[in-house]
Parts: C-alpha cells; structure tokens; sequence
C-alpha cells in the first residue's frame, strides 16, 4: 500500500477501495452461524469470556459463557440462520460490560431472562431485525 502510494502512477484511493469491495464479499459469504462464532471468538479475545458447551457434570466457571448444544442446534435452521433466541448462562460481576460487548456489534441484542438461586445469570441472544449483516 505504501508503494502505491508513493509511485506517481499508483492509485491508493482506487486500491483501497478494491480491498473494500473484496471484504464485502468475504463478509456476504459468512453464514450468521460464523457471526455467532465470531462474536463469541471476539468476547473471548477482546473481553475475556470463554465460551463452552453446558456440561450438567462441571460446576459453572466465572465469567464462562455456557450454551446447550441443543439450544444451538435448534436455534439455526438448515442454512445457518438464527431462527430464535438463543439461550446462554453466565456467573459473572460484569454483567454490563458482557452485555455492552455483545450489543457493540450492532447484529445482537441480550435479554436478562432471569437470575437462578445459584446466581447464574439466563440470558436470551436476539438477532436485531437490521439486515444489513445478512
């Protein structure tokens, strides 16, 4: 990028906006099954929150993102897409910034569904209407 932008006869304008148009396209290629992973990659990366499959064995871990795999599975239809809210569980003190973390994206939006005995947090993951991620 910085020889085209240094040469007389190179186009940077032109060459960024090639790299633009091929991000679109990688992007329109993603199934909202890869957004949820991304997003869930993205927490873990960025916000420290793992995320795991439920194992009704194992004691919940702090600040762990849980999620059935049959919630999962029934929550995307044969094309990948969400197709209802999807269920997840968190013991957490930073309830706020998960929330913010997820919301940042603009493609989800969380519902606190309830607080259980044990204080784990029951959360509802909605895909917004917008379709200009789909």
């Amino acid at each position: 990028m910085l020889s085209i932008g240094r040469s007389a006869t190179g186009n940077l304008e032109r060459k960024l906006w090639d790299i633009n148009r091929l991000h679109l396209e990688y992007r329109a290629k993603f199934s909202q099954a890869d957004e949820l992973y991304a997003m869930l990659s993205g927490l873990f990366e960025q916000h420290q929150f793992p995320s795991m499959l439920e194992n009704s064995e194992k004691d919940l871990e702090k600040d762990t993102l849980y999620m059935k795999e049959k919630g999962i599975e029934s929550g995307f239809d044969e094309d990948n897409n969400q197709i209802r809210p999807l269920a997840m569980t968190v013991k957490t003190e930073r309830l706020k910034a998960l929330i913010e973390a997820v919301q940042a994206s603009d493609i989800y939006r969380v519902e606190i569904d309830h607080v259980d005995e044990h204080e784990v947090i029951h959360l509802l993951l909605h895909r917004k209407e917008s379709t200009s991620h789909d």
